[in-house]
C-alpha cells in the first residue's frame, strides 16, 4: 500500500469502544465491572486491548490463550505471573500462593475461585485500579478458562474488573451472561479514516465506502486488501479491482467460518464472489437447493426479495480465493452460462474468468456492453470494458472508446484519459468513432482545462478526407468548440472556417451548434451581446437532440452567461431528470451547474446547501468544472463567508481567470478594500480582447463604486466618460449602468440619476440591485449635508441584504464609513452663489438641454425659466447664456456673490418653493 505518510501502528475507527474498554478499566468503586470483547477474526480485539491499556495508570494482569498450551492444566493461570505489570501490593496479597497451593492439591477451579474472592475481599483499598485482561481467553485451558469466568462473574464482590477477549464463535457458553462489547465492522466514517491514518493521505468517501462494503468494515481484511491497492486506486482517481486481493491473513480472518463447509456449500458461497445478490433461478442452476438450504441454517446467506445474499458481503469473494484454481475457473464457466439470460455484463464477466477464449470473451463482451441498460453496475461494466481490451488482439478504437465511457461513467478520470490516448493510437477509425472521439476531446480537455488535449490528432484530421461532409461539419465544429471552451480562441477559429467549407450538408442541430459556437467566439473580442447568445444557445436546444450530459450541463452554462436565468432554470431541471442514471460525473456536474444558477440569481441560502451536496458529491482532482470557481468565490461573498471556505484558491484554471479576477474585486469591494478592488476591476476594464459588453458595464458599475468609495469622485466620472460602452440591454446591464450614472452624477443630478436608477432596478429579479442601488445612493448622500438621510437609505440597504441572506453585503453596509471628496470647481461656484433652483437650471444646461426641455425637467413654465435664467445672469455678471456657460465651465469669479443673491426678495420663487 503506496503513502509512507501512513502509520501502521495506529488506532483508528474504534473511538467509542476505546472509551467503553477504558470506562470499565478505570472506574473505581466498591466492587468490580467485567467486559467481554466479542467480535469476527481480525475485528482488532488484540489491537483495542493494546490501545486501552497502552498508557493504563494501574495495576495490570494480562493473560493470553495459547493454542500451543491450551490442554496443558492450569498452564494460563500460571503463565499470568509473568504478565504482572506494577501489581507489587496486589502480588503480596497472597494470591499467587493460592493458585500455586490449589494447583499442587487438585482443588476445583470453583472452590479456588472462592478461596481467591475470599482474599480479595479481605484486601485494604487501594487507590490504583486493578484489572485482569485475559485476550483469546477461549484457548487458556479448561481450568484456567473455569477460574476466569469464575471470578468474572463473583468480581462484584471485591474490587478488581475483568475484560476478557476472544472471537463471537468461540464465546464460551458460560461466559454468554457477561456485559459484552460486540465489535462490529468498521462504519463508512471509521474505514475513511481509518485507511487514511493507515496511508497517509485522504481516502475519499465513495472509496471508503465502497472498500467497507466488500470487506464488510473488518479492519484485518481492510488493510489486507488497501495494502495490495495504489494511491491511485485509493484517491478515486482509478478503478478498483473488481475483486478486492485475498491474502493469507484475510482468509484466516474467516477460516472459522469457511473451515467448516462442505466442499460443495463453500462452492456455493464462492458464487457471490462479485458481490451482490443472486436470483434463486442461478443459484438453482450452480448449485442446487441443497447447499443453499445448509447455507441458510448456518446463517452464512440470508434470503432477499428474489434470491439470496451472504450475511457479509466478504464471505463471497474470499471463499472464491479459497477455492482451487481448477475448480474456481469451473465456477466461473457454470456462472457465465447461468448469468446469460439475466445480466449479460455479469455473465461476460465470469466467463473472462473460465475458459472461455480470447476470441469468446471479446465477441461475449462487447455484445453485452453494447445492450447494457443505463441503470447496470457502473463497476462491472467498466470492469468488463478492460477484460474485452485485455482479451482483444488488438482492441479497436471503439473498444477503448467504450472503455473510455464506461470509465468516466464511474467517475475514474485517470482510466478515461488513459483509454481516449489508446483510441486515439488505435489503428482503424470507423466513422462513428468519429463523433465520440472528439466529444471525449472536449470533455477530456475541458475538465482538465489544457489547451493541447484540445488539438485533434493527425488520425482523425486524416480521417475526415474519408468521410462525408456532414461528419466532417459536425468534427469540426465540435472541436472548435472544445478549443473555444479551453480559451484557445485563433485555434477555435481555423475550425470555424473549416466546418463552413463542409456546412452544405450539415445537419440542423449541428448547424445551431456552429451558430452558438461563432457568437461564442465573437463575444471573446466583445462584439456579440448578451442576447444573441441567448438566442443561439436556444436555438441549439431546440434542434439537437440525443444531447450527452455534458452537452446539457454546458448548454445550462451558455444560458447563465447570457443572463437567460429562466431557460437555465429550465434546462437544469429537463437535464437532471434525463440523466440521473448517467454516472458520478453527471451528478456532480449539473450539481454545479444548479449552485452556478442559485448564485446568478442571488439566492445564497439555497446555494450554500447546494455546495453541501458538492462537497458529499466530490470527485477526485484536479477537476475543472465550467464556472464553478468564479460561483465559489461569489458564494463566499455574499454570504460573508471567510475567505477560502469553499474556494482553496488552488488549480486556477485559464480559461475562468476573468471570472475569477471579477469575483475577487467583488470580494475586496464587500471588504472595504477598495484600492485593491479599483486595481483589479481597471486591469478587467482595460483587458484585451475586451469582455462582452453586458460584462464590461457589470464591471465598470463596480469600478465607479469602488473609486467613489474611496472618496475618488474625479477618477470614477473619468473612468464612466471613458468606458464608451453601448447602450445597456437586460435588466441587469441596465440597472447597473444606471446605478453608475448616479454614482458620477453631479452633486446636484444625483438625485434625478439615482431615482432612475432605482427605477430601472425594479425590473431586475429581486432586490438586490436596489439594495446596491440604495447603498450607492447613500455613498453620495452621506459627505454631503444630507448625511441623516443618507444613514436612513444606508439602513434601509442593510435590511434589504439581510432579508435576502446577502450577509457579505449586509456587513458592508452596517460598517460603511463617508469618505468627502474635494468638491469640484463647477460645485464649488454653483453652490457658492445661486440657490438650488438656479444652481439646477445652471447643470441641466451644462448638459445641452435646451431652454424647453429644462423648464419640462424642473416643471416650471418657460416664462418662469427666463425670468429665472435673468436673476442668474445678473448673480453672475453675464448677459448671455453662452456667457454664463463659459465663466462656469471655467470656474471664474462670479461678479456678484452668494449673499447679494440670498438678498433677494422671493418675488418670484421656482414653482416648487410656491408648493413648499
Amino acid at each position: 500500500m503506496v503513502g509512507g505518510g501512513g502509520s501502521t501502528g495506529v488506532f483508528v475507527g474504534r473511538s467509542d469502544e476505546l472509551a467503553r474498554v477504558r470506562e470499565v478499566a478505570r472506574g473505581r468503586g466498591a466492587v468490580g465491572r467485567t467486559l467481554v470483547v466479542a467480535g469476527a477474526p481480525g475485528a482488532g480485539r488484540t489491537t483495542l486491548l493494546r490501545e486501552a491499556f497502552r498508557a493504563f495508570e494501574g495495576d495490570l494482569i494480562w493473560v493470553t490463550g495459547s493454542s500451543s498450551s491450551g490442554a496443558e492444566p492450569w498452564a494460563a493461570a500460571r503463565n499470568a505471573g509473568a504478565a504482572v505489570r506494577s501489581v507489587e501490593d496486589f502480588a503480596r496479597s497472597g494470591s499467587t500462593e493460592i493458585v500455586t497451593r490449589g494447583v499442587q492439591d487438585g482443588v476445583a477451579p470453583n472452590e479456588l475461585g472462592r478461596q481467591m474472592t475470599e482474599r480479595y475481599r479481605a484486601m485494604p483499598h487501594r487507590d490504583r485500579p486493578v484489572v485482569v485482561v485475559a485476550d483469546d481467553f477461549h484457548r487458556c485451558d479448561p481450568f484456567s478458562l473455569e477460574l476466569l469466568v469464575f471470578l468474572a462473574h463473583r468480581n462484584h464482590t471485591f474490587d478488581v474488573s475483568y475484560v476478557l477477549a476472544c472471537p463471537d464463535h468461540a464465546l464460551p457458553d458460560d461466559a454468554r451472561d457477561l456485559d459484552r462489547l460486540d465489535l462490529d465492522g468498521l462504519g463508512s466514517e471509521q474505514t475513511r479514516v481509518a485507511l487514511g491514518a493507515w496511508t497517509g493521505f485522504a481516502v475519499p468517501a465513495p472509496v471508503a465506502g465502497d472498500l467497507r462494503h466488500r470487506t464488510d468494515g473488518n479492519p484485518l481484511v481492510l488493510r489486507e486488501a488497501a495494502e495490495h491497492l495504489d494511491r491511485e486506486q485509493l484517491e478515486g482517481r482509478r478503478a478498483l479491482p473488481v475483486r478486492l486481493t485475498a491474502t493469507a491473513a484475510s482468509l484466516g480472518a474467516v477460516a472459522p467460518v469457511l473451515g467448516r463447509l462442505e466442499p460443495e456449500e463453500l462452492r456455493t458461497l464462492a458464487c457471490f464472489g462479485l458481490g451482490g445478490p443472486m436470483p434463486t433461478v442461478v443459484l438453482d442452476r450452480v448449485g442446487g437447493p441443497g447447499p443453499v438450504g445448509s447455507l441458510l441454517d448456518r446463517h452464512l446467506l440470508e434470503a432477499v426479495p428474489g434470491g439470496y445474499r451472504p450475511s457479509r458481503t466478504s464471505l463471497g469473494w474470499l471463499a472464491e480465493a479459497a477455492l482451487p484454481p481448477a475448480v474456481r475457473r469451473s465456477l466461473a464457466t457454470t456462472l457465465a452460462d447461468a448469468w446469460s439470460a439475466v445480466a449479460p455484463i455479469r455473465s461476460a464477466l465470469h466467463a473472462a474468468d473460465g475458459d472461455a477464449t480470447s476470441d469468446e470473451v471479446v465477441t461475449t463482451g462487447r455484445r453485452a456492453l453494447a445492450g447494457a441498460a443505463p441503470g447496470s453496475d457502473d463497476g462491472q461494466a467498466e470492469a468488463l470494458a478492460w477484460a474485452v481490451v485485455g482479451h482483444a488482439d488488438p482492441p479497436t478504437t471503439h473498444d477503448w472508446l467504450e472503455l473510455t465511457a464506461r470509465a468516466e461513467r464511474a467517475g475514474h478520470l485517470l482510466d478515461a484519459r488513459d483509454a481516449f490516448e489508446q483510441a486515439v493510437r488505435a489503428l482503424g477509425v470507423d466513422e462513428p468513432d468519429l463523433s465520440d472521439l472528439t466529444r471525449w476531446r472536449g470533455f477530456l480537455s475541458q475538465v482538465a482545462d489544457d489547451r493541447t488535449l484540445a488539438v485533434p490528432s493527425t488520425k482523425l484530421l486524416s480521417a475526415l478526407e474519408l468521410v462525408s461532409p456532414a461528419v466532417v461539419f459536425e468534427t469540426m465544429t465540435r472541436t472548435a468548440w472544445n478549443s473555444l471552451l479551453v480559451g484557445a480562441h485563433a485555434q477555435a477559429r481555423t475550425y470555424l472556417d473549416r466546418a463552413r467549407q463542409a456546412s452544405r450538408a450539415a445537419r440542423a442541430g449541428d448547424r445551431a451548434l456552429w451558430r452558438l459556437v461563432e457568437v461564442g467566439w465573437q463575444r471573446t473580442s466583445g462584439a456579440a451581446r448578451a442576447e444573441t447568445l441567448r438566442e443561439a444557445a436556444l436555438r441549439w436546444r431546440d434542434s439537437s437532440v440525443d444531447r450527452s450530459w455534458y452537452d446539457d450541463f454546458l448548454l445550462v452554462t451558455v444560458l447563465l452567461e447570457a443572463g437567460a436565468h429562466a431557460e437555465a432554470r429550465q434546462q437544469l431541471f429537463e437535464a437532471a431528470s434525463t440523466h440521473r442514471d448517467a454516472g458520478r460525473h453527471a451528478a456532480y456536474f449539473l450539481a454545479a451547474a444548479r449552485l452556478q444558477l442559485e448564485v446568478a440569481t442571488w439566492q445564497v441560502r439555497t446555494a450554500l446547501r447546494s455546495a453541501v451536496e458538492l462537497e458529499a458529491l466530490a470527485l477526485p482532482g484536479p477537476l475543472h468544472v465550467r464556472g464553478l470557481d468564479p460561483a465559489l468565490v461569489r458564494l463566499e461573498t455574499l454570504a460573508g463567508l471567510p475567505d477560502g471556505t469553499l474556494h482553496d484558491g488552488e488549480d486556477v484554471h485559464g480559461s475562468e481567470v476573468p471570472a475569477l479576477e471579477r469575483a475577487h474585486a467583488e470580494r475586496r469591494l464587500v471588504e472595504g478594500r477598495y484600492a485593491e478592488a479599483v486595481v483589479g476591476l481597471e486591469s478587467l476594464v482595460r483587458r484585451q480582447p475586451p469582455l462582452p459588453p453586458e460584462q464590461r458595464w457589470l464591471v465598470l458599475a463596480d469600478l465607479v463604486e469602488a473609486q467613489v468609495a474611496q472618496g475618488d469622485l474625479a477618477s470614477a466620472q473619468q473612468a464612466h466618460a471613458a468606458a464608451g460602452l453601448p447602450e445597456p440591454t437586460g435588466p441587469a446591464t441596465s440597472a447597473a449602468a444606471a446605478r453608475a450614472a448616479g454614482l458620477v452624477a453631479s452633486s446636484l443630478e444625483a438625485r434625478p440619476a439615482f431615482a432612475r436608477a432605482l427605477a430601472a432596478s425594479g425590473s431586475e429579479d429581486g432586490l438586490v440591485e436596489r439594495a446596491r442601488t440604495l447603498l450607492a445612493l447613500a455613498r453620495r448622500l452621506g459627505p454631503t449635508s444630507a448625511g441623516p438621510e443618507a444613514e436612513q437609505v444606508r439602513h434601509d440597504a442593510a435590511l434589504h441584504f439581510a432579508h435576502l441572506g446577502l450577509e457579505g453585503w449586509h456587513r458592508h453596509a452596517l460598517a460603511l464609513e463617508w469618505i468627502t471628496p474635494p468638491a469640484d470647481a463647477q460645485g464649488q461656484l454653483l453652490s457658492s452663489v445661486l440657490d438650488d433652483h438656479e444652481a439646477r437650471i445652471v447643470s441641466l444646461l451644462l448638459l445641452g438641454k435646451k431652454n424647453r426641455e429644462v423648464a419640462d425637467r424642473l416643471y416650471v413654465s418657460l416664462r418662469s425659466l427666463e425670468k429665472s435664467l435673468t436673476r442668474i445672469y445678473a448673480t453672475l455678471g453675464v448677459t448671455s447664456k453662452a456667457q454664463m456657460l463659459a465663466l462656469v465651465r471655467a470656474g471664474g469669479t462670479p461678479g456678484t456673490s452668494r449673499p447679494a443673491a440670498a438678498a433677494r426678495t422671493g418675488e418670484e420663487q421656482p414653482a416648487e418653493e410656491q408648493a413648499g
